[in-house]
This record gives C-alpha cells, structure tokens and sequence, in this order.
C-alpha cells in the first residue's frame, strides 16, 4: 500500500481519505469521512459542500467550478442546485426558480407561477398581474368587469400591445405574456 497521508479510524478500519487534509473531510450520513473531488482531482472547497439525505455533495455551476455558498439551493426533487446565473430566484411551491429580472420585479399569478414584469405599473385584474405602459395615477379601470388599462391620452409611448375591455373599446397596454 501507498502511504496515507490523511486517515482515520471507520468502525475497525483505517480509511485514507487523500488528498484531503483534516480540515476538507466531510462525513456522511454513516459517519464515515469523505473527501469531496471534483474535475481533475481538485478538492471541492467547504463553501461549495450541501448536504443531500444527509451526504455531503459538491455543488457545482454549469462550468463545473464550484458554487458560491450564497447561490446554493436546495430543491426537493433536484436536490442541491447552484442558481448563480440568476438574477433573482422565487420559489414554486418551495422549489426554487431562476429569475432573469429583479426581485422588485417579480409577481405571482394565480396559479401561483413567477413571472418577470418589468413595466412602469403592475395592477392586478383577476389575481393575474397586468402590465401597464402608464404611471400609476393614468390607471383607470373598466367600469362592468374593473379591468384596469391605462388613459388613453397619458400614455406618452406607443402602445405596445392593444386589448379590449368589456364594452369592446380599445385600450393600450403593456404585456409580458
């Protein structure tokens, strides 16, 4: 046998856990000491170990480099996943989700689904987040079913998208989806 540099005891035997020193072993969920590997033998560092069913894995980015430690999430069906491309992340049903806008800029619809709108005023109509073109005192809503659109005349930009309300009159709005 090779020389160990780095071992310990496991029940009555002596494991080597190279090329790990005492301070990167992570043990897992029998108790047994792991070193954690990644790539071409590089050890994974402790900010980038999260436990799944109690054993330690290394989380790594789509470049297989290890995860910073606040871009780790742990996700039920997936297990540990790093998100550190993300913008923002929300959460469906308590699993996470990569978000490409800004915290601010997250609304949930009925169904409960994170959606990006990133518009100068979001109403909701119907527990459903509507994106309007206007500033929030140019908001008026349909007076049968309380749509909200935005005054026709403040709007300063041009309408991005076009909707009917109730009465099957034109209204200017600015919609994601």
């Amino acid at each position: 046998c090779e020389a160990c540099k780095t071992s310990h005891e496991f029940g009555e035997k002596i494991v080597c856990v190279d090329p790990c020193n005492s301070d990167q072993i992570h043990f897992d969920s029998s108790g047994r000491q792991v070193c954690l590997i990644y790539g071409e033998g590089k050890i994974c560092p402790k900010e980038s170990v999260d436990y799944f069913d109690r054993d330690p894995i290394c989380v790594l980015n789509n470049d297989n480099e290890p995860c910073p430690k606040e871009s780790i999430y742990s996700s039920f069906e997936s297990g540990s996943m790093c998100l550190d491309e993300c913008v923002s992340v929300a959460f469906i049903d308590n699993e996470p989700k990569c978000m490409n806008c800004l915290q601010k800029d997250i609304y949930f619809n009925s169904a409960k689904v994170p959606l990006c709108l990133e518009c100068q005023t979001v109403k909701y109509f119907n527990n459903n987040p509507i994106c309007l073109d206007c500033s929030e005192r140019n908001v008026s809503f349909d007076e049968k079913d309380g749509m909200p659109y935005c005054n026709e005349s403040s709007s300063a930009t041009e309408c991005l998208s076009k909707v009917y309300d109730s009465n099957g009159n034109e209204r200017c709005m600015q919609c994601t989806e």
